[in-house]
């Protein structure tokens, strides 16, 4: 079909739309450059260039200020580490509530700023607290002082509350949505916390296979601090940042765990090509690495699910391209080591069905990064990124059916 015919056709240009992206990025930009001033094409611009509302998008204003309250709130939750003087015994138990509140508070008093006296009130109730906590003697096995350190969180929760509420603090429906917040903010960081000690197991298989034991790494227990201490500041943060029209949960884990997911494989491909040590003929260490590998998948996905569907390349955009790449390196050495203990060991079930599932998804991986470098070059749009993951499941169900069904007889059920 000519180009100038889809201005007549606005049936054609929607299906070529959504079954040919591709094509349909191509043609429409001649048809742009023909009929700029044509009604269909500029509905069509208006439609691919359109963006969110100002505010509902993930500012870098907010990002750098979560930022900077997760390291204030790790920094203070590894004070006894920074300072041998400081006993973890008297720290915690006194300052627990002092570790994270702080910050909760401080992100509610800077994203919408209240009152004055709002915030010099929560100031000072916070540093009225910790002025008292410090005053006290130390007295081990104290009853009353155990009572202190229960409850004295609480009420710090509440001085955060009026963080929350502001100069409306005494009308029921702000104290109703603190609460609610509070609730999505426990799920929330609950999910961060199952999906960070996933990619903690991950990351602690994959060095273990090179013979670097990460847990005995002397920053170790910084990162889990401060990682730790984060989470509810980044959690309370997603709730915030979800209570908005259209925003889903995953994709905002996703774009979260997508840098640190790359951090890892840049940290653990140089360690090895610096060590020259290849771990892939370890079978044990093949189903941690092909966890990885379906994880790089599952985060590439998610942050595409997110994305508006004509919007500008983004800092993720870029980071998920680097993380397809990186992973690619990875599963060439892991299938040049499948293919040598094939060819020294023999052909098992076990063996093939990894090889199967390796080639497949080094495939894919590839078709993911041509993808990507086409639209990060405005040479496609996402939705072709798009098409390149959801063309790629009949292949994967395939295969899973034929080693289901196949490989027993194949194998003689060995």
């Amino acid at each position: 079909m000519a180009t100038h015919d889809l201005l007549d056709q606005p049936e054609a240009l929607e299906q070529l739309y959504r079954e040919a992206p591709e094509r349909f990025h191509d043609q429409f930009q001649v048809l742009r450059l023909k009929h700029p001033d044509a009604l269909l094409t500029r509905a069509w611009v208006a439609r691919l260039t359109y963006d969110e509302a100002p505010g509902t998008g993930l500012s870098l204003r907010d990002i750098g200020l979560v930022i900077l309250l997760s390291v204030l709130a790790g920094t203070l939750a590894n004070l006894p580490r920074f300072f041998d003087g400081l006993p973890e015994a008297y720290y915690y138990p006194r300052h627990l509530g002092f570790i994270v509140f702080p910050s909760l508070a401080a992100l509610f008093l800077l994203r919408t700023p209240p009152e004055r006296s709002i915030v010099l009130t929560v100031t000072g109730l916070f540093a009225a607290g910790l002025l008292f906590v410090n005053l006290l003697p130390r007295v081990d096995d104290s009853d009353t002082l155990l009572l202190t350190w229960m409850h004295l969180p609480l009420a710090l929760w509440l001085t955060v509350g009026l963080a929350y509420t502001g100069a409306r603090y005494r009308e029921r429906e702000p104290w109703m949505n603190y609460l609610r917040l509070n609730g999505e903010t426990l799920v929330y960081a609950a999910i961060i916390g199952l999906a960070g000690l996933l990619l903690s197991g991950i990351t602690v298989g994959l060095f273990a296979a090179i013979g670097i034991s990460v847990e005995d790494l002397w920053f170790t227990p910084y990162l889990v601090g401060y990682g730790a201490a984060a989470i509810p500041v980044v959690a309370a943060y997603l709730a915030i940042y979800r209570s908005r029209p259209g925003q889903q949960l995953a994709p905002l884990v996703a774009r979260l765990f997508s840098p640190l997911a790359l951090l890892v494989l840049a940290g653990y491909l140089g360690t090895m090509l610096v060590q020259g040590r290849s771990p892939f003929t370890d079978r044990d260490f093949l189903i941690i690495f092909n966890a990885m590998l379906l994880g790089v998948l599952a985060l590439t996905v998610f942050t595409l699910s997110e994305r508006p569907a004509a919007g500008r390349q983004t800092f993720s955009d870029l980071v998920c391209l680097v993380l397809i790449f990186m992973a690619l390196i990875i599963d060439l050495v892991a299938l040049a080591a499948i293919g040598f203990r094939l060819a020294s060991f023999g052909l098992t079930p076990n063996r093939l069905a990894v090889l199967g599932a390796n080639l497949l998804i080094f495939i894919h991986l590839v078709d993911l990064l041509v993808g990507y470098g086409r639209f990060l070059r405005d040479a496609a749009p996402i939705e072709a990124v798009e098409g390149r993951v959801t063309r790629f499941l009949p292949v994967y169900g395939g295969w899973v059916v034929f080693v289901a069904v196949a490989f027993p007889f194949l194998f003689g059920f060995a």
